[in-house]
Parts: structure tokens; sequence; C-alpha cells
């Protein structure tokens, strides 16, 4: 990773915000943080690969924030819809933000004929317009603290790539 923010790519000393940290790819973001010396708050809605929420915690968050210990300073199952309570919440917990990513993501195999617009306003709710509502609270933050700081935007194959039952997926994906 490299930031061009601070000397060299470390990220030592930098607090980040990461949603959809429980799954593959904010993970792996949040790992490759913490390694570097990074702050982190970690968000995950704690739901399947198709976005519906389990009926029971499935202990991904709590398991991930025990592994990087001592660099988690705050952990949250939260919807990626509530952005401005996130970033705020993140921004106490770590005395301040430079950067989040947004790593939430959900894939709903469906037809277009079959599928539904409950399913269809789903897969644009987190990883579309969540994402930008976190990009917003996230620089109106840096605005109000008088800092630089970055957003990274996690999509996916299928915004570039077709993929059979899955253009709704890709619509949030390419947006």
């Amino acid at each position: 990773m490299t930031d061009s923010n601070s000397p060299g790519g470390s990220h030592a000393g930098r607090r980040y915000l990461v949603t959809g940290a429980a799954g593959a790819i904010g993970r792996a973001l949040a790992r490759e943080l913490a390694e570097e010396g990074a702050a982190l708050a970690l968000v995950d809605g704690d739901t399947d690969a198709e976005g519906r929420p389990l009926p029971e915690p499935s202990g991904r968050l709590e398991a991930l924030a025990k592994e990087l210990g001592a660099a988690v300073k705050h952990v949250a199952r939260a919807d990626a819809m509530e952005a401005d309570a996130l970033v705020a919440a993140a921004a106490e917990a770590l005395g301040g933000l430079e950067g989040a990513a947004a790593c939430v993501g959900h894939r709903r195999e469906r037809s277009v004929l079959r599928l539904r617009d409950e399913e269809l306003e789903a897969a644009l709710r987190g990883p579309l317009v969540g994402a930008v509502r976190l990009t917003r609270a996230l620089a109106q933050h840096l605005t109000e603290a008088r800092r630089p700081g970055s957003v990274v935007l996690c999509t996916s194959p299928s915004a570039f790539f077709g993929v059979a039952r899955q253009s709704h997926h890709a619509a949030a994906a390419a947006g």
C-alpha cells in the first residue's frame, strides 16, 4: 500500500475507518493497515453473501478485532447507510480520521426478469449509496478538521465484466 500523505508509504500513526471489515477485501485491508501501524475503526453489517442480516451475530468482526489487537480502537455492527454516525463514532474513538475504506458488497444471483425491486434497491444501497454517504461524511469531517485525507472505494470485477444473473450487482459496482 502507498499513501501520498506519509513518507515511505507507512500508515503508522494514521487513523482509518474500514466498512465491510468482516468481508474478504475489508479484512485484508484492515490487516494490511494494522501491520503498518494504523489505528482502526472496524465496521460491518454482519450479513450473508446476499446482504441479508444474519439472525445471530457471526463473530467475524470481533474475531478480526481480536486478531489485530491494539490496532483496533472501535468495532461496530452497523449499516453502511449510517455514514455520518459511523464517521463521528470512529473519529471520536480514534481522536480523528485520516481516511476511510468502503468495502461493503453483496451478491445476489437473480436474472433481471426475476429481480424484485426491493432486491435491486438493496443491491444499490450499501455498495453504491453507502459509499457516497461515507465519502461525504468523511469529507465533512476532514474539512472541519482542516486535514487532508483519502477514501478508498472497493468494487467488484462485475463492474467491468458481464456476469450472468448479476446485472443489478454490476450496476452497483460500476456506480
